[in-house]
């Protein structure tokens, strides 16, 4: 045997150890889990969607399965809701959990893909590669993507990139490379997730709410507004009808309320929970800092403007960065949250944690 042939079995003989090793990964996530334990342990870190944490730790479940039994048909599902809701941070939670060391998932911004044939942005085919032959792809920003959009031609766009997604959705074959057409990807094991906040949906039921008069010159609505996006919403909005049609379940995230929101803010595990552990171990707390009623004015700001939770985090560590100015960051002053000092060789290696 000569010095490549052994260096190919070699490469051919880890992969399939790899290989045996994934699937032992994958029948040991599906003997040891649930949907009902995904939901629970998403529902600590997304507040306030309930059916937006069913729902993914079904369709995340359900996708393990499909690895075990390839005959199970394809589920897509699509979210709709305002900006901050937690569309797209429950699939970032789910990436960092069992789940996500096992499945790769690929949040792409569908903005910015372009169809074949047109240059620049990113093409649908792009994501495609070995190790997401079994993950799952998020499309971001979907209702940017579905919105039409003419060319000089006037020739609607969106509906050319529309008819790519519908092969993928279909677990088809999709040309890697459309100069080498040989060279092919399988999507049947893949899933797919459309997110997006469909905005001009719910603007026009808020709209027509408000068109609904009592008496002559009345403007209050006279019915609950119902902000559930509706297969027929997605056609009207642009989205083709034989798209719909593959879209297994749409969950509508919930408008949060000011509770909520101090609580994601609050939270021991968001961007805002992570700064305040750090600070608290050199004696800064964070309500000497901000206050509940400075996040509550914020959180008002906010709704005004539709600037989601994402921007009252961002001032709220405004805040708190501002605050650093002012501590001692010696390592003689810092303390864990037991006030035992670490030791400096502990504090420069990273090894601290702060409960």
């Amino acid at each position: 045997m000569n010095k490549q042939d052994y260096l190919e079995k070699s490469m051919e003989s880890a992969r399939l150890l790899k290989d045996e090793k994934h699937k032992e990964e994958i029948e040991e996530f599906i003997d040891s889990n649930s949907p009902e334990s995904i939901e629970e342990e998403l529902n600590k870190y997304v507040i306030g969607q309930p059916q937006l944490t069913r729902m993914v730790a079904d369709f995340a479940f359900y996708h393990a399965l499909k690895q075990r039994h390839p005959e199970l048909p394809p589920r897509v599902i699509l979210t709709s809701g305002p900006s901050g809701s937690g569309k797209t941070e429950v699939w970032r939670t789910l990436s960092k959990m069992p789940f996500g060391k096992i499945f790769k998932i690929e949040i792409a911004d569908s903005s910015k893909i372009t169809s074949e044939g047109w240059s620049g942005g990113y093409k649908i085919n792009s994501f495609l590669s070995k190790d997401m032959a079994d993950g799952i792809i998020i499309f971001d920003e979907f209702d940017k993507l579905t919105r039409p959009r003419h060319s000089s031609n006037n020739e609607n766009v969106s509906l050319s990139l529309q008819s790519e997604f519908l092969r993928l959705m279909e677990g088809d074959f999709v040309f890697k490379d459309a100069r080498r057409p040989l060279k092919n990807f399988e999507t049947a094991q893949m899933s797919i997730a459309l997110v997006g906040a469909f905005e001009d949906i719910r603007n026009n039921k808020l709209e027509s709410a408000n068109t609904k008069t009592i008496g002559f010159n009345s403007t209050e609505p006279t019915v609950k507004i119902d902000h559930k996006v509706s297969p027929r919403d997605l056609i009207d909005y642009g989205v083709m009808p034989e798209l719909v049609g593959r879209i297994s379940e749409i969950c509508t995230t919930n408008f949060l309320d000011d509770a909520e929101y101090l609580k994601i803010i609050k939270s021991p595990t968001s961007r805002v929970g992570n700064i305040t552990k750090v600070l608290q171990g050199y004696g800064v707390s964070f309500d000497e800092v901000v206050s509940d009623s400075d996040i509550l004015r914020l959180i008002k700001i906010s709704k005004d403007n539709s600037t989601g939770v994402r921007w009252v985090s961002a001032q709220v560590e405004s805040k708190l960065l501002k605050a650093m100015r002012k501590v001692d960051f010696s390592h003689d002053n810092f303390y864990t949250a037991k006030n035992e000092k670490v030791s400096f060789a502990k504090l420069q290696k990273g090894h601290f944690y702060l409960s």
